[in-house]
């Protein structure tokens, strides 16, 4: 694939241009390389016709929100084209480029490249034929062609073109030349049976007569003159792929691909279907657009999978469009009217039952109809049908038509061409009247000028009242008139659907100012319904628990009022409705995915939900609605049913359930209302606290005269749910002693069909009281009786009258429901609900799911012992990541140590397994149901779903609890934790599995049939109906997969030009969090009185405030102090980590708590430890404090509030390296401290008799009445915040840059939060004491251990070297005194520090303290152990040559004892058997000096990991230098904590381009114009390399095997030095925005790459030395052993001579890096050296030129200078060397020529002598007394090093006449040196000394700068260099200041140079100094302690000093260039020129 894709889109319509606007908006808004160029041959060219057009508005949806916005409102297929095309010119060329021509392959194939090529509108034909794209037939027209002449037009244009959008029966055509054409849409079977006579140009079928005769009348067309008839068949095609590959000929190797979208894959221009082309345009492109978009990141990558996606979506478009097409077809309208036909005629005359064939026409012919009544009746049906009000000229023309079958036909197509899809948008219609006044379109202007306006609904009016009753005087005694229910519906919110957006909600409180706003549009047509824009606040009012009672007082208010505006006659005639008659209202206008959702709200404020069943108007199926709906209440809770009955004669103005229970009934309405009738109230309360009254739900049944069936039925089920029942009656509930009519219904419903008279109980009550000398109610009560007992057994029926003290009266029958209550027996409601009708027919209302269905049922099947075995791809993924933590030992302290390479494994393991459950034969039916929901994305579905989720694990997980086994009580409590699964978990199964693919599948669609996109939608429709989805695990704490959520929230909220608001909510758990978010924001957040939020969820929600729309992300948590925290061990600290997450991903944090507390104060101090250096701080988050049922006053909070912010300014100060304080983290403010009363408030439950509640009360929680009141300025509040511009940050701009920035977030607080488990800042500092403690003992204790250690070391050392053979023991019993030397320090020591902490700390951090001595030591013996291998590794690495030399010497030794001769076959055997012993020491040998892979490995990683870990305690707390320690801080907490090795990590320019932004320096000096972002980074991977690299030259020299003690944490120094170093430059502050850890990664992977290449190339270098030492021994072993002659020996010991003369001169060489070491250390790093140099070199000098580049960079000068003395100093070393080697040769070849000599006098009087004796001498090691007597002295010379090896290997040799041997073998010696030494002179010398000298050059580029020229800080006034070393100082110190106008620093606003040293008095005392970015200048000293506290004290001098007059001397030299290069102006005391000019050499 190219670098930038290439798309070419041939476009010649709506469709091309569509897709180039949606695919331009993803390389735009995911910044993706790409380019369209775009072919597009506007209509003006084709010459195409224009139209008007209709739309689906599912599809306009699918468009951008800008492009919606901008083509909205468009009425043709012109203008819309217009209107595309002015989007795509306003995109930039680079991303669209426009070329107005047709694409021709043959012109434009040789040069034009292409990844894509896309063929639309108008390519159907050509160019698609020419590549091959088969088509299909998808769909047949069938058509009459009548052609026709006109003698004049009797349409106007407008007609022509309107009339064909409203049906699919008829089109008219008009040509210029007066060829006109009526075409007819036919059925198949008109098609067949029509038989055209061409001779008379007519048809012989009255049928086809009429329809030609209907087609003309529908026009108005009365006159023509016939041409011709003929009929036609046409075809809708399309392609059978809609995609191929194609090879371009100039890019053989590289892949394109063509697409086909709009016409050119689906070909359906006939007439009948040219309203579908614009819905084909629209899907087609956004389809593949949205394919294209999946998965994209930098650039496009176009393959075949992403295509495969686009050609199934295409199919699926396919399949629907096919049926779309069905459904519009002639056949199936035309057997739809004759089926209604038929069946209205078989209605009407029922003894003459008629069929349709199979053949249409033979039903026509038989004209069965006898009248015409029934089709007037049908007509009237059909016209009632319509939903969208057609044009008037649509009826107009359609009543011309008189054939009653072709009307039906027309009004048909109609139907199913606007209104078979309810949500089908008709531009035409609904804009009609805008179009005849507005559109410039001269088709629209002719449109039917004489046609009056449409009609609308007559207003509701008086007509009665005359004109003088309307005067304004008399406006007061105007009464409104009475009010129809009908009218009522259709005054508050009319016939039309509102549109509801679940997500939305609304800021304000509705008052009457606001109300009266909303309503106020609608007065002058209130049919349309008042309250249209009132309903998102009813939904608000609902949500935060309030009566609708608010609209009603409104609506008074409004009327009551005496403004000078009379208010409305509409208003008034509302103004004695109830709130009941709004909800009943509001709850008919809630759609239904919906209704469910605000029903349980309603429940949970404790209002009544009223079901209308009135007889009027079928007003009864809007109680059914809701009825329906109710199931899912009932299913929730096992209910028990409390009815009570209310007759029309009910004189009751208080519901009797509210009398008795007047606390929980509170929101039962008094008073009569206008929807009472026939009506009932349900209320569903829950049990009490104790579950000491159970559940019950309370009805109360109004009914009315001549009740409707449903109605009667309905009150006969729930009569049959019910355990208890009032009945209400009085006397005008009876005629005489017998029931009324009225009555009897009831009772007879009542009494209807019960199975079970001894469950149900019923109380009637008799509210008349008895007269004098008539006691009708005793006679009147045994009627009833006797009514009841058919029944009710007599026990359970009581009829009483009511008693004169109501109270007692109410006392009593409370008790008595009560006791029914407590029955074991007692009903509940029953989940399903059949109504049985009187005419036998039945409504299914509560459907009852079979048993086999359900998932309870399904879950038994399953076999489960935990989550896992049931979410198996979630527990793997959450593995991996497990696994991921692993990778370092630091996080595998509790568990057995798994390498890099093991890790790797387990995680390809799991990802192996996650792959292959796609190949699972069983397939978890729970999953095949869930699976089905997404496919069909129903909401309703979904939620119903979830809620059997809960139900099922809610019951498990109780009997969990209460199971009686042997199970710790703990344990039990971590199963239930375990096993809490909710949907949630489904959802998270399903990503996870749709995210891993398998060949080109997901695991998900093979498993399950569920793609990618269809997942998603499901889940973006599960966000946009208002349910929140799960972001954090409340079990692993494990985040959803972030690119998932990206996608599905970026399709969601794509209006870029919103607001992004993040709020998030914190608190103790059970505190209520998730009440107050759904108050506040509608979230739809779990709520219960205990634990309901685990983990983190998120609510999407938008608004409109104060001007702007606004998406808000709420993020829920769960509550601190949490449950599950006993639990689990790694959610110790849970608490704060929430916190902290909040604090870094919010603009607004709530902080919902009983009182500002301690408690709080210490999370929000140990969380903001790390706050600073965790995020960049473009964004700081506002503490909102909500304080939760408080009566106190704000002013009360006050001290805690302090406290709290106290404590916060404390954390911060004292924060090790932060430069911030706590205004620069975060916002609080004592106005954000906000006091809530209790949402809920507590009573008694009044459902219980008073009696009952003495002793044992039982309490129920209840809405509160002014928590809600409080919400709407708490919300207003937080918004308000949020919107501040501080506040916003480039985290928060999209919702594709949070979530990713938000799992970042929470991964680093992780792996970074190191304090976190730290229970308050109090803690923290008890560590920090505890570490100073610590740092103590090793400051002062532990040198004393190293001093005795190398004492030891030394000692056994020494050991060593004079006996290998002991190595062994030796080493033994070195580690065994160390061991000693350890236990005594570690036991004195932790003696020391327990005296020292004595009980001032917690036990925890006392432990922690001594485990720091414990590992303080352990490292620090490492340490010496690593000095002791380092010592002996040289001894180490010969010992092996050493060990065979001495066992093949010995051998000789031993066999020269029998003084025999033997052959070389016999001595190869000898020596091979020696040999053995040798490979064997060899074996042990390797495996003491090599570590294996993995052991490697393993080093390095935990080295890593305790240099890391070290590296952090070098952060000193308290430093002046505090950006240097912020960045060390900050580079700390980047690298992550456990880490891994990952052997492979590369750094390169572009990774570290990304993760750098380049700031303005605040300092006063130079910046840098222009900066080039890429050298920047080319020069800090430059500088990271040379670093890294000189760390690696030096192991590889060392040609080390390990990391040695320390040397990782310089390392990690040395690599935070140089990153420091580019974050302090004075050119370009550097700014890293995130991780510095793939830096250590790399340096890391370095290492090892480096020691593992060290081991393999020492391993080989063994091998080399003793395969060659192995054939010299055997050489020599077989010679001496056959030829004992001084000849032969004399050979001998010369080879092993010159060996050893070879490797003394290498060691002379290996001296080099010891006296560089020396030299950079005195010269340039102890001391201030290179800083004075530096000066004296330029300043000191009065050197201009050096002056010059000194100013320019005086760290770059110093390293010039450097250079310079390093270049002197390498020839001067080189030279000393060679000398070395020289005079080597000299001296020993003297020493011998004078030692042999030597030693023939001495001993030339033996015989024979032991060789051994020879080499002693010349070793000066002798102390053979035999000779030693003799020599006067020993000799000067020394020559055992090369005479070692022959001594241990021929020193047991007798040499026969020792005189001879030794002139032989100095003869030799003489001869062989020289030539080596003449070699040496012309050819090696010169080759040795290039080789140093490569060498020092090389340890010159990779030596760090700063390592040598000291602190790189620099005066932040004069920039002068810090002169002291690099040694961690706190205070910096520069002798010699310069002036700051060197500097360009001067006054801001006259620009004049600052021309005073900033040593002097002046500076001190007069002058301010202030940074860029801060407009406050302070004095010097406080300005150097708020911004450079590092530089305090500062010194003083005065102006005699010979300093400042050189200052001065030189500036006056050089201010011309000065003040010319910083825009200075010069104002230098010109007396100064006289004065020190002269100091100036010429």
């Amino acid at each position: 694939m190219h670098q930038k894709s290439i798309f070419i889109v041939c476009s010649g319509g709506p469709s091309g241009l569509i897709f180039a606007l949606s695919l331009s908006e993803v390389l735009v808004t995911k910044k993706i390389s790409g380019k369209i160029i775009l072919f597009h041959e506007d209509y003006n060219i084709r010459n195409s016709k224009n139209q008007f057009f209709s739309v689906n508005e599912t599809e306009i949806l699918r468009l951008p929100q800008n492009v919606r916005d901008h083509i909205s409102p468009t009425y043709s297929i012109h203008e819309f084209e217009d209107r595309l095309l002015e989007l795509i010119k306003k995109l930039p060329e680079e991303t669209v480029q426009l070329i107005n021509e047709r694409f021709d392959p043959a012109q434009t194939s040789q040069d034009l490249r292409f990844d894509l090529l896309v063929l639309a509108d108008g390519y159907d034909v050509n160019i698609c034929d020419s590549l091959q794209f088969e088509k299909e037939v998808i769909s047949n027209n069938y058509e009459l062609e009548i052609n026709f002449n006109l003698t004049e037009n009797h349409l106007q244009n407008s007609e022509i073109e309107i009339l064909p959008l409203y049906q699919t029966r008829y089109l008219m055509q008009f040509q210029q030349n007066n060829q006109n054409f009526l075409r007819i849409d036919l059925m198949e079977s008109e098609f067949d049976n029509i038989e055209l006579d061409h001779s008379s140009n007519s048809i012989n079928n009255p049928w086809f007569t009429n329809i030609i005769q209907d087609g003309f009348r529908f026009f108005g067309i009365n006159n023509y003159d016939l041409v011709s008839i003929s009929k036609s068949l046409n075809s809708s095609l399309t392609t059978k792929e809609f995609y191929k590959s194609y090879q371009h000929a100039q890019y053989e190797n590289f892949e394109n691909f063509v697409c086909v979208i709009g016409e050119s894959a689906f070909n359906c221009k006939t007439w009948q279907n040219k309203s579908m082309n614009f819905g084909i345009a629209i899907s087609t492109a956004t389809i593949l657009a949205e394919q294209l978009a999946i998965d994209q990141e930098i650039s496009f990558k176009i393959t075949r999978s992403i295509l495969d996606e686009f050609s199934n979506s295409m199919l699926n478009f396919q399949i629907e469009l096919v049926n779309q097409l069905h459904l519009r077809s002639m056949d199936n309208i035309l057997l739809k009217v004759m089926y209604n036909i038929v069946d209205t005629y078989n209605q009407q005359y029922p003894d003459g039952q008629l069929s349709i064939d199979s053949d249409f026409m033979p039903t026509l012919k038989k004209n069965p109809y006898k009248s015409t009544g029934f089709f007037n009746e049908l007509k009237k049906d059909y016209f009632n049908n319509v939903k969208i009000s057609a044009p008037e000229i649509f009826f107009k023309k359609l009543d011309r038509v008189q054939n009653m079958e072709n009307y039906f036909i027309i009004f048909k197509s109609y139907l199913s061409s606007h209104i078979s899809d309810t949500k089908n948008i008709e531009y035409i219609e609904s804009n009609k009247d805008e179009c005849v006044e507005l559109n410039h379109s001269s088709i629209l202007r002719d449109f039917d000028p004489n046609k009056s306006p449409d009609q609308k609904i007559q207003k509701i009016e008086n007509d009665s009242i005359s004109p003088e009753d309307s005067d304004d005087s008399t406006d007061n005694e105007t009464q409104p008139e009475s009010l129809s229910l009908e009218e009522f519906f259709q005054l508050t919110f009319g016939d039309e659907v509102i549109s509801y957006d679940a997500t939305n909600f609304v800021v304000d409180e509705l008052t009457k100012e606001i109300f009266k706003a909303k309503v106020e549009s609608y007065l002058n047509d209130p049919t349309k319904g008042i309250f249209r824009n009132v309903f998102p606040y009813i939904i608000d009012i609902i949500n935060r628990n309030t009566p609708l009672r608010r609209i009603q007082d409104c609506i008074r208010q409004i009327s009551d009022s005496k403004e000078p505006d009379d208010p409305p006659q509409v208003l008034k005639r509302l103004v004695n409705c109830k709130g009941r008659d709004y909800l009943i209202a509001f709850l008919d206008k809630m759609p239904n995915k919906a209704l469910s959702k605000i029903l349980l709200s309603l429940t949970r404020a404790n209002i009544p939900i009223p079901l209308l069943f009135t007889n009027k108007n079928d007003f009864n199926q809007k109680g059914l609605r809701v009825l329906r709906e109710i199931q899912s209440l009932i299913l929730r809770d096992k209910y028990h049913l409390l009815l009570s009955f209310n007759l029309t004669t009910s004189e009751l103005t208080t519901p009797f359930t509210k009398m008795l229970y007047p606390k929980i009934c509170k929101h039962r309405e008094d008073g009569f209302s206008i929807t009472l009738a026939g009506s009932i109230d349900i209320s569903f309360h829950s049990a009490s606290e104790n579950y000491g009254r159970k559940p019950v739900a309370i009805a109360e049944i109004y009914f009315e005269e001549n009740p409707h069936q449903i109605f009667l039925s309905l009150i006969s089920s729930f009569s049959q749910f019910a355990f208890y029942m009032f009945l209400h009656v009085n006397d005008q509930d009876f005629e005489g002693n017998s029931p009324s009519s009225e009555l009897n219904q009831l009772l007879n419903t009542i009494l209807a069909g019960s199975n079970d008279p001894y469950i149900s109980k019923i109380s009637a009550i008799y509210w008349s009281k008895s007269k004098k000398n008539n006691d009708s109610f005793s006679k009147r009560k045994k009627t009833l009786k006797k009514l009841l007992k058919s029944r009710f057994n007599s026990e359970c029926i009581k009829i009483e009258q009511i008693s004169n003290d109501l109270n007692l009266f109410a006392e009593k029958k409370k008790d008595d429901v009560m006791r029914k209550l407590t029955k074991f027996e007692t009903k509940i409601i029953h989940p399903s609900l059949v109504l049985k009708l009187l005419d036998g027919s039945t409504l299914n209302i509560w459907k009852n799911v079979t048993e086999k269905s359900s998932f309870a049922f399904k879950m038994k099947s399953i076999k489960f012992n935990s989550r896992s075995d049931i979410f198996r791809a979630t527990h793997l993924e959450h593995e991996i990541e497990a696994l991921n933590d692993k990778r370092s030992a630091e996080s595998q302290e509790n568990s057995k140590f798994m390498s890099e390479g093991e890790i790797l494994n387990r995680i390809e393991q799991c990802r192996n397994e996650k792959l292959e459950l796609g190949g699972a034969k069983e397939k978890l039916s729970i999953f095949i149901d869930f699976a089905q929901l997404i496919n069909e994305n129903s909401i309703e579905k979904m939620r119903d779903f979830s809620r059997q989720i809960d139900d099922f694990f809610k019951k498990y997980l109780h009997e969990l609890q209460n199971s009686n086994n042997d199970i710790e009580r703990a344990e039990i409590n971590q199963i239930v934790e375990e096993n809490d699964i909710s949907i949630h978990d489904f959802w998270r199964e399903f990503i996870i599995l749709s995210e891993s693919n398998n060949d080109y599948k997901s695991v998900l669609e093979q498993l399950y049939n569920v793609n990618k996109r269809k997942l998603q939608e499901a889940y973006k429709t599960w966000i946009l109906e208002g349910e929140p989805l799960q972001l954090l695990d409340g079990l692993s704490l494990r985040s959803l997969p972030t690119k998932f959520l990206s996608n599905v929230l970026s399709n969601l909220m794509t209006n870029v030009g919103r607001r992004l608001i993040i709020i998030s909510v914190i608190g103790l758990e059970s505190s209520g969090k998730s009440t107050l978010l759904n108050y506040l924001f509608h979230c739809g957040f779990a709520t219960s009185a205990s634990r309901c939020t685990k983990g983190v969820y998120m609510s999407y929600r938008t608004t409109n405030f104060n001007g702007n729309t606004i998406d808000l992300l709420i993020l829920d948590s769960e509550g601190m102090a949490s449950t599950a925290q006993k639990y689990f061990t790694h959610r110790t600290s849970f608490d704060e980590k929430i916190t902290l997450l909040a604090l870094m991903c919010s603009q607004i944090v709530i902080i919902n708590a009983k009182g500002l507390t301690r408690d709080i104060g210490d999370i929000l101090e140990v969380s903001s430890w790390h706050l600073d250096a965790l995020r960049h701080r473009q964004s700081k988050p506002r503490l909102h404090f909500v304080l939760r049922d408080m009566i106190d006053t704000i002013e009360a909070q006050e001290p805690a509030f302090k406290d709290i912010v106290d404590g916060l300014k404390k954390t911060f100060e004292q924060i090790p390296g932060c430069v911030g304080t706590l205004e620069d983290y975060m916002s609080v403010e004592q106005q954000d401290v906000h006091l809530l009363d209790n949402a809920f408030c507590c009573y008694q439950d009044d459902f219980r008799p008073r009696v009952a509640n003495i002793g044992k009360t039982e309490n129920v929680n209840l809405p509160a009445e002014v928590f809600p009141a409080k919400i709407s300025s708490l919300r207003i509040s937080l918004l308000k915040s949020a919107l501040l511009q501080q506040n916003t940050s480039e985290q928060f701009t999209n919702v594709q840059g949070f979530i990713p920035y938000m799992k970042t977030v929470w991964s680093k607080i992780n792996t970074y939060g190191s304090f976190l488990h730290f229970e308050n800042f109090k803690a923290i500092q008890a560590w920090h004491q505890m570490r100073n403690i610590v740092s103590e003992i090793k400051e002062n204790k532990l040198p004393e251990f190293t001093t005795n250690s190398k004492i030891i070391i030394n000692d056994y050392v020494t050991k060593i070297k004079l006996d290998y053979s002991k190595w062994d023991q030796i080493e033994k019993e070195f580690i065994k005194e160390l061991e000693l030397l350890t236990d005594k320090w570690t036991k004195d020591n932790l003696k020391n520090y327990s005296e020292l902490v004595q009980e001032q700390f917690d036990i925890n951090t006392v432990e922690e303290g001594k485990r720091l001595i414990y590992n303080m030591i352990t490292e620090e013996r490492r340490e010496q152990e690593s000095q002791w291998m380092l010592l002996i590794q040289e001894y180490k690495d010969s010992w092996l040559s050493d060990c065979a030399i001495e066992k093949v010497g010995k051998r000789i030794k031993g066999l020269n004892t029998t003084n025999l001769k033997r052959d070389e076959a016999e001595c190869k055997k000898i020596f091979e058997e020696i040999w053995k012993e040798v490979e064997d020491d060899k074996i042990e040998f390797n495996r003491q000096m090599v570590l294996q892979p993995e052991v490697l490995e393993q080093h390095v990683q935990l080295t890593f990991v305790n240099a890391v870990n070290e590296f952090g305690s070098t952060v000193r707390q308290g430093s002046k230098q505090k950006e240097k320690e912020k960045f060390k801080r900050d580079f700390w907490t980047s690298i992550k904590k456990p880490s891994t090795l990952e052997k492979h990590i590369r750094i390169d320019v572009e990774q570290i381009q990304n993760i750098i932004k380049i700031n303005t320096h605040f300092n006063f000096f130079t910046v840098k114009k222009n900066v080039n972002k890429r050298e920047i980074a080319e020069e800090i991977e430059s500088k990271l390399k040379q670093t890294i690299n000189g760390i690696t030259y030096d192991l590889e020299q060392k040609l080390s095997l390990h990391i040695e003690y320390r040397q990782a944490i310089k390392w990690l120094v040395t690599l935070c030095d140089c990153l420091f170093e580019f974050a302090q430059s004075l050119n370009n502050k550097i700014e890293f925005k995130s991780d510095l850890d793939f830096f250590e990664k790399y340096l890391r992977s370095q290492i090892y790459r480096t020691l593992k290449n060290n081991t393999i190339k020492w391993e080989n270098k063994q091998k080399e030395k003793l395969d060659s030492l192995k054939k010299n021994l055997l050489s020599s072993f077989q010679k001496i052993l056959t030829d004992f002659s001084n000849e032969s020996l004399s050979k001998e010991v010369l080879k092993y001579i010159l060996i050893a003369f070879r490797q003394q001169l290498d060691m002379k060489e290996k001296t080099i890096d010891q006296k560089l070491r020396i030299y950079l250390k005195k010269g340039w790093m102890d001391t201030n050296t290179a800083a004075n140099h530096a000066y004296s070199q330029s300043f000191g000098a009065y050197n201009i030129n050096a002056i010059r580049e000194y100013l320019k960079n005086p760290t770059e000068y110093m390293s010039n200078l450097f250079n310079t003395e390093y270049n002197k100093y390498s020839e001067a070393l080189i030279e000393s060397v060679l000398r070395e080697i020289d005079e080597y040769y000299i001296n020993t070849k003297d020493n011998i020529l004078n030692g042999i000599p030597e030693w023939n006098k001495l001993f030339e009087n033996y015989d024979q002598l032991s060789l051994s004796k020879f080499f002693h001498y010349l070793s000066g090691h002798s102390n053979s007394q035999e000779y030693n007597s003799l020599r006067e002295a020993v000799p000067k010379y020394d020559l055992f090093e090369i005479l070692k090896d022959s001594n241990n290997l021929l020193g047991s040799f007798i040499i026969e006449n020792p005189v001879d041997f030794c002139n032989l073998l100095c003869k030799s010696l003489i001869e062989s040196l020289t030539n080596m030494q003449t070699t040496w002179i012309n050819t090696e010398r010169f080759i040795k000394k290039e080789r140093i000298q490569a060498h020092l050059e090389t340890k010159n580029t990779l030596m760090s700068y700063w390592d040598r020229l000291g602190c790189s800080a620099r005066c932040p006034l004069c920039s002068s260099k810090c002169e002291l070393p690099d040694d961690g100082h706190t205070q910096h110190q520069v002798s010699k200041h310069l002036l700051p106008a060197f500097t360009g620093v001067c006054d801001v606003k006259t620009r004049f140079p600052t021309l005073i040293i900033c040593t002097e008095d002046e500076a001190h005392n007069t002058s301010t100094w202030g940074c860029n970015e801060d407009s406050i200048y302070l004095p010097l000293t406080k300005f150097l302690s708020k911004y450079h506290p590092s530089w305090l004290p500062f010194p003083r001098s005065e102006p005699s000093d010979e300093h400042v007059a050189k200052m001065r001397a030189i500036w006056w030299k050089l201010k011309d260039e000065l003040c010319e290069k910083y825009d200075m102006t010069d104002n230098t005391n010109p007396l100064w020129g006289p004065r020190y000019e002269n100091l100036i050499p010429e």
